[in-house]
């Protein structure tokens, strides 16, 4: 499990529950991808967002404990409420959302002494969701000045209606990697959808350009997923291998999560992808997007 003393990664934005037919599960992709982060020894994730001050927001703090997952970064909020979003699943599994307006997480404002101290810092992850609030905006920006240097990592999450792409565009550049799926890529470039791996690869060359020459990884469903590593200008591809879908909510987090532990160790990207198809891979295969790692998945 995750420990202080080793890498820590910053995870910025919204903590919520993601209420699905079956059940309320604990959810929002930074605290998603800090779970799975956790899940790998000696790294952790540390959750800086915002709950409210309610039954949910107690909930939200009971179930990180339970995972051993670092909540000194969760501030709370005594006007707002705990996020929710209503998650409809298509017969195949896919999540299609509907968000809860004006929540706990529209507000992060965690103080400077509940953060790791700099130098503990080898990354900030962070999404397009939290920024449909302009305090979430400024926050984020004195956050990132605080720890200059550290890695960016931005996993671009279009949920209709907060679609911004002049935004999306200004932390492209800010960002040292940027992750999304083949339809993102897609919507950015104004293109129509393709399902050919190779066409997608050159879109992500085109969009790594168009940031300012970044790494950009694109995951494409159960074609696979690929990475376009700028600095030898190639891009890599990973065929997904054939699995049971359970719901996709949290593969895409948890696939996030897998590429930047593997990349930090130093794998290379080939290897990084490998892994982070797989573990997706596992994830969609269970209920909600925190199941606990199998011991193949997080070695």
């Amino acid at each position: 499990m995750g420990n202080m003393g080793g890498k820590t990664f910053l995870c910025f934005g919204e903590i919520l529950w993601d209420c699905l037919p079956r059940g309320l599960f604990l959810g929002g992709a930074p605290l998603n991808v800090g779970f799975h982060i956790n899940q790998f020894n000696g790294f952790t994730g540390f959750i800086v967002s915002s709950i409210g001050d309610d039954f949910l927001g107690k909930e939200v703090i009971r179930r990180m404990n339970s995972f051993t997952l670092p909540t000194k970064g969760i501030h709370t909020n005594k006007d707002k409420p705990t996020g929710a979003v209503l998650v409809e699943l298509n017969s195949a599994g896919s999540a299609g959302y509907e968000f809860l307006a004006d929540c706990a997480w529209d507000s992060i404002h965690t103080q400077k002494e509940h953060l790791p101290h700099p130098q503990h810092v080898s990354g900030i992850i962070f999404g397009t969701l939290a920024f449909r609030s302009d305090q979430n905006y400024h926050y984020f920006h004195k956050l990132i000045e605080y720890y200059e240097g550290a890695p960016l990592y931005f996993d671009i999450n279009f949920r209709e209606p907060f679609v911004n792409y002049q935004l999306t565009d200004e932390l492209c550049k800010k960002a040292d990697l940027i992750k999304l799926n083949h339809e993102e890529l897609a919507m950015v470039l104004n293109r129509e959808l393709s399902e050919n791996p190779d066409l997608i690869g050159e879109w992500a060359a085109e969009f790594s350009k168009k940031c300012g020459d970044k790494d950009v990884v694109v995951t494409a469903g159960d074609l696979g997923a690929g990475v376009y590593e700028k600095k030898i200008s190639k891009w890599h591809f990973e065929k997904s291998q054939s699995i049971k879908v359970v719901d996709t909510v949290g593969a895409g987090d948890s696939f996030l999560a897998s590429f930047i532990v593997n990349k930090e160790i130093g794998a290379s990207y080939e290897d990084c992808l490998k892994k982070a198809c797989r573990m997706g891979e596992y994830v969609a295969t269970k209920d909600g997007a925190t199941p606990i790692h199998p011991e193949f998945v997080s070695t």
